[in-house]
């Protein structure tokens, strides 16, 4: 990549790198608060560079991140809950399908 293409990568980069580093040292409540962000620095790099094969869908959970909501993004159309796993697996809804760009 080059120009802005790689100046905009190298943001999402660090941002991803920092969130990821930082879930390591918390505890479920935190990494889940983590993911949440991670989520969205992912949402904005596949909307910008795209996807090759499949589509993806973009999911939320309306309960997640104190009630305020959170998102996910996922190869399957079918809901399981990354933030209350087996407490509320089914709970969310996809919010966007993102396809392939090619």
């Amino acid at each position: 990549m080059k120009g802005e293409a790689h100046i905009y990568w190298m943001k999402k980069h660090n941002n991803i790198s920092s969130l990821t580093q930082e879930m390591l040292t918390l505890g479920l409540t935190g990494q889940r608060e983590k993911f949440a962000a991670l989520s969205i620095e992912f949402e904005h790099l596949i909307k910008v560079f795209g996807i090759a094969d499949s589509k993806l869908f973009v999911q939320s959970c309306p309960m997640a991140n104190n009630k305020a909501g959170a998102t996910w993004i996922s190869e399957f159309e079918t809901i399981k809950n990354p933030y209350y796993g087996d407490q509320m697996l089914g709970c969310g809804s996809v919010q966007e399908i993102i396809n392939a760009t090619k």
